[in-house]
């Protein structure tokens, strides 16, 4: 799922990623 989300939009990864460890 992570590689798939940097893959398709690495922007939408960097807020994806806080917002799930937050």
């Amino acid at each position: 799922m992570t590689s798939l989300s940097l893959g398709k939009s690495p922007e939408n990864f960097s807020i994806f990623l806080p917002t799930k460890f937050s």
